[in-house]
């Protein structure tokens, strides 16, 4: 037993935290009354309410904890499946860390982080169609441009012949091609390193072909999302004005 110099109650050692600053190896005051001395005030995230905890918290009780988590959820839920592309299949953790998501067009099951899919316009990897080539696609419709899709040349090829995204026509004949660059064409991300420099091969193969034939290639990049638009079309319109010489 050990009286505690604070509450000057008498308590197992148990009841003490143990400490190489006082002779006899404990505290003088007990965990209660030394944890007392240590709080701090904090503001729960969940209710708002003002509470006391010796190590940072954002929530006052499990139950806050739990009904913010729910809420979150639910939320994050609502936001992913809002267009009807994507079913959420596993509980949300954060914004940055993976969940189970079904792309509802293909049936397929994937990861990825809700913040990739909601932000960065990540697509199902096993469809061909990104979000990036479905943007360049609804634009290329709404603006009555004549395009093809998956444009392949025989000569062109790495084992298979490699597609393009999208190839402009005018008068039959295709006057550029279009490439959609999504996160896949810069970072590794599920992918083997051999994967990924497959890939970097692949897009060199492309430029090349492009340039010793002279057709235009416009490569949109996903960091350039926002301004694919007035990319396309200001380029675009620069091969349709070729053309016509």
């Amino acid at each position: 037993m050990k009286t505690c110099k604070k509450c000057d109650e008498s308590k197992p050692l148990s009841e003490f935290y143990k400490s190489k600053m006082h002779k006899e190896g404990y505290e003088h005051c007990c965990k209660k009354c030394r944890d007392a001395q240590r709080s701090r005030e904090y503001t729960c995230t969940g209710c708002g309410k003002k509470f006391k905890a010796v190590k940072p918290n954002k929530f006052c009780s499990i139950e806050c904890f739990g009904k913010t988590t729910r809420s979150d959820n639910e939320e994050m839920v609502r936001k992913v499946e809002q267009d009807g592309e994507y079913k959420l299949l596993s509980e949300y953790k954060t914004s940055r860390r993976k969940v189970d998501v079904m792309h509802v067009d293909c049936g397929k099951v994937f990861s990825a982080t809700p913040n990739n899919i909601l932000t960065k316009g990540s697509g199902c990897p096993f469809c061909k169609s990104s979000k990036g080539e479905m943007l360049i696609r609804k634009i290329l419709i709404n603006n009555e441009i004549s395009f093809s899709e998956q444009v392949r040349f025989k000569d062109c090829k790495f084992v298979n012949t490699l597609p393009f995204d999208f190839g402009i026509i005018k008068d039959k004949q295709i006057i550029g091609l279009i490439e959609y660059d999504g996160e896949l064409h810069f970072k590794k991300k599920f992918r083997t390193e051999e994967e990924f420099e497959l890939q970097k091969i692949r897009d060199k193969l492309k430029d090349d072909y492009c340039a010793t034939k002279g057709i235009p290639l416009l490569r949109i990049p996903y960091t350039k999302k926002d301004e694919a638009e007035s990319i396309l079309l200001n380029t675009i319109l620069t091969w349709q004005s070729r053309a016509k010489l």
